[in-house]
C-alpha cells in the first residue's frame, strides 16, 4: 500500500508546473499530529502542497539527524466541495511513522465566512493498534493577512502508541501572518497546544513554530 499511495503522490507533484493553481512548501519546528509528538527534536519537518483541479495533494517528510535516506513520511490527499451553505472536504492520509503505517479517513463540514466554525471527524486505522475516531470542533478566521484558528479534540480511542484514550485530549490555538511578495505569499506561524490527556503529550503547555511559502501559478 504505501509504495501504490507514494506513487500517486508522486505522480500528482510532479504534474503541478503543468496542472497546478497553487504550489507549497512548508517546515514546522515540531511536528503534531492531532496532539501526539511523533519524533523528537533530531527531525526535520518539511512538506510540500500543491491544487490541482480543487484537489489538494501533500506530502511530508521526517528525517532524523543519523538517517542518510527518508523513512518516515504522510502522503495527503483532500478534494472540497460546497453544498449548500457549507464547504465539505473529504480527505485521505498515509502516515508512515516508527514501528507502524496509518491510514486516516476524515470529513470536515464548515461554514465560509471571516468567521469560519468547521467540525471534522476521522477515522484512525494503524496496522499494529487499535481502530478509533477523533472528533474536532474548531474556527478560523482571517482579517487583513492575519489568520486565527483555535481547535479542540474529544479522542474516542485513538492512540497507536499507548493505552487507548477516551476524553478531551488536546486543544491547540494559533496566529500566522500572510506577506505577500509578487505572486509568492510567506506565511510564518505560531502555535500554541495544551494537552488535557497525559496518554497524549506528557508536556501539557507547549509552543512551536511553522512556516509556509506558497506560489500561485
Amino acid at each position: 500500500m504505501r509504495t501504490l499511495v507514494l506513487a500517486v503522490i508522486t505522480i500528482m507533484l510532479l504534474a503541478c508546473p503543468v496542472f497546478a493553481e497553487s504550489v507549497g512548501v512548508n517546515w514546522t519546528d515540531q511536528y503534531r499530529w492531532h496532539g501526539f509528538r511523533v519524533f523528537d527534536s533530531t527531525y526535520i519537518h518539511t512538506g510540500l502542497t500543491t491544487e490541482i483541479q480543487g484537489i489538494d495533494v501533500g506530502a511530508v517528510s521526517h528525517l532524523g539527524d543519523n538517517e542518510q535516506d527518508v523513512k518516515y513520511w504522510d502522503a495527503i490527499l483532500g478534494y472540497t466541495v460546497p453544498v449548500g451553505e457549507f464547504n465539505v472536504r473529504a480527505g485521505y492520509s498515509y502516515l508512515i511513522f516508527p514501528g507502524q503505517d496509518i491510514t486516516e479517513l476524515s470529513a470536515t463540514v464548515s461554514l465560509p465566512g471571516d468567521i469560519a466554525p468547521r467540525y471534522t471527524f476521522a477515522q484512525i486505522m494503524p496496522d499494529a493498534s487499535d481502530e478509533g475516531q477523533l472528533h474536532i470542533f474548531g474556527v478560523d478566521t482571517a482579517v487583513g493577512g492575519v489568520n486565527l484558528m483555535a481547535e479542540i479534540t474529544y479522542n474516542d480511542g485513538v492512540n497507536p502508541f499507548g493505552p487507548a484514550v477516551s476524553d478531551w485530549s488536546h486543544a491547540t490555538a494559533g496566529l500566522s501572518i500572510d506577506i505577500p511578495i509578487g505572486a509568492m505569499t510567506v506565511t510564518p506561524a505560531v502555535l500554541y497546544q495544551h494537552t488535557m490527556e497525559p496518554a497524549i503529550n506528557d508536556t501539557i503547555d507547549e509552543v512551536f513554530f511553522a512556516a509556509n511559502l506558497t506560489y500561485k501559478f
